[in-house]
């Protein structure tokens, strides 16, 4: 044949087809044959054999003839009632609606200014990037201030734009297999549900711009896509994932039943095939797990998992140090468990802080014998050096934090809890002792000083009084809960003091918590025990 596609006639409608999809009778004849092997099943099969098109002489040649044509299927006045509400839709009315749609597109293409819709929908995304922008200047300044958290959102936001163009773009493909969900989750995992919920609004309200049906679009995904945000607090178990996919086909399954029902009244005519769909959208979402570690390891983000995974104390290097400097590592558990709770009080990353803190002192296991929580009995190797001598020993232990941390790959957010858990401060102990022994020498601070810098984190900064404030009740003689206090109070006033906690987000309300939380915990810690009683031997061992 000469033509590609032909007109198909059935019940008075015209369907246009490819030539190429149609089968002759000779070809299903040589299919038969290659197929069937049994001479007595190709007979019965090919006697069922019959062409079920014909070719229509006349309606061709009226095709064909344009002026036997009529321009249209027929007319409506203006403000004629085409259907009434609760009306059944029958074809015709079905293509008199295609019709008038069809029209109103193609008068408003004529009539509209290309300029003037170009400049409608930028200043609609730019008040919706304005929304969040504003948030973010006003409550996560500091994700401004980082222009690869910036990009990341900005992509994620122009993934779901470009994802939703491409599906509108080709008919196979459906809005409701987008998983907008899935960039809410992984924003939430890498930041906080506050901006992921942010980050959510603007992406769907952009969407929904260029969708159809934006009203049903809009309240679906963002009832969907919040309630998955506040239900994921924390991304820590597979099983978190799988529940958090279930509820997202779940609300929407319902949330349309409901939409679905409000509009049209009944749910005889409920196209149930869309209840597939939105199990597929919530099954895309279990492949955040994979999506997370490559997104982790191409921008150099920090997940929950990730941080779980790190504290793991059967982990090569935590072994090490407590093989190699044992009371080290004792007292990196101790400072993790105090740094965890106060983060939990004052807000912010529990599982960043213990990993920090289990972390922070693994420098020490180049010279494990110069620190107290190492060394048994009263010898100390620092009775054979000058203070200067000693102090530069114990500063070290955070520059080789630092280069055996950069050695096993450690994550740059943990790197700097070991460069700033004692900030710019000074050995108090060596440096005082050098002044007192030496009074009329002029001793140089910054050669007892820590390079820093200081902690510029709320974690960090908990960090820093975690391990300062463990390691002087340790060292106490009389542990009391009066002692503890003192103890305490005067480390942290003493930081605080000396500026310590300048660059860190933290106000005076957290460190006074931070206090109460600390001289509670190590109160329980250090209470005194009872002493057990011996036993008096027997009348029988003395015989």
């Amino acid at each position: 044949t000469k033509f590609d596609k032909i007109f198909v006639i059935k019940n008075h409608i015209a369907t246009e087809m490819e030539v190429a999809d149609l089968q002759t009778l000779a070809k299903m004849e040589t299919y038969i044959d290659k197929k069937i092997r049994v001479g007595e099943q190709k007979k019965l099969l090919k006697s069922y054999l019959k062409s079920n098109l014909s070719y229509d002489k006349e309606q061709t040649e009226l095709l064909n003839s344009t002026e036997n044509v009529s321009a249209y299927l027929g007319e409506k006045q203006a403000n004629e009632l085409i259907v009434s509400k609760g009306e059944i839709i029958t074809k015709k009315t079905y293509l008199v609606l295609e019709s008038l749609r069809n029209e109103y597109a193609d008068r408003v293409g004529k009539t509209a200014n290309f300029g003037a819709v170009l400049s409608g929908q930028l200043i609609f995304v730019f008040f919706c990037l304005l929304l969040l922008y504003f948030y973010l200047r006003n409550y996560r300044p500091n994700i401004l201030d980082k222009p690869i958290y910036l990009s990341f959102i900005l992509l994620g936001i122009v993934a779901s734009v470009a994802l939703t163009r491409i599906a509108l773009n080709f008919e196979k493909l459906e809005i409701f297999l987008i998983p907008y969900v899935l960039f809410a989750i992984i924003i939430r995992t890498f930041m906080d549900s506050r901006t992921a919920s942010f980050f959510y609004l603007a992406t769907i309200l952009i969407c929904s711009f260029i969708v159809p049906q934006s009203y049903e679009f809009l309240i679906m995904q963002l009832v969907t896509g919040i309630l998955a945000i506040l239900y994921l607090k924390n991304l820590d178990r597979r099983s978190q994932l799988l529940v958090t996919s279930l509820l997202v086909f779940c609300v929407y399954s319902l949330l349309y039943i409901a939409i679905f029902s409000t509009t049209e009244g009944t749910l005889s005519t409920l196209n149930y095939s869309v209840f597939i769909r939105f199990l597929l959208n919530a099954i895309f979402l279990t492949i955040a797990y994979p999506l997370l570690y490559l997104l982790e390891k191409t921008f150099g983000f920090l997940s929950d998992v990730t941080l779980i995974e790190l504290s793991n104390t059967n982990n090569t290097l935590l072994r090490e140090l407590s093989r190699e400097a044992p009371g080290s590592f004792q007292h990196s558990l101790q400072v993790g468990n105090l740094a965890e709770d106060a983060v939990r009080k004052i807000g912010g990353n529990p599982l960043l802080v213990r990993a920090g803190a289990l972390y922070h002192d693994i420098g020490k296991m180049n010279n494990p014998i110069y620190f107290t929580e190492n060394q048994y009995g009263e010898t100390s190797p620092h009775k054979e050096l000058s203070y200067e001598e000693s102090a530069k020993i114990i500063i070290k232990h955070v520059t080789d934090g630092i280069k055996m941390a950069k050695k096993h790959n450690l994550p740059s957010q943990l790197i700097d809890f070991i460069a700033t858990h004692h900030g710019k401060g000074r050995t108090e102990y060596f440096y005082r002792s050098e002044l007192n022994e030496n009074p009329d020498k002029e001793v140089n601070s910054a050669d007892f000083s820590y390079p820093g810098p200081d902690p510029f984190t709320k974690e960090q900064a908990v960090l820093m009084m975690a391990d300062s404030c463990e390691a002087a009740i340790r060292s106490l003689k009389v542990k009391t809960e009066a002692n503890i206090r003192e103890m305490v109070v005067k480390i942290i006033d003493s930081q605080k003091k000396d500026g310590r906690f300048d660059n860190a987000p933290i106000t005076f309300r957290d460190i006074e918590e931070i206090k109460e939380i600390f001289i509670k915990k190590l109160a329980n810690i250090y209470h005194s025990r009872i002493a057990y009683p011996e036993k008096k031997p027997t009348e029988n061992a003395e015989k």
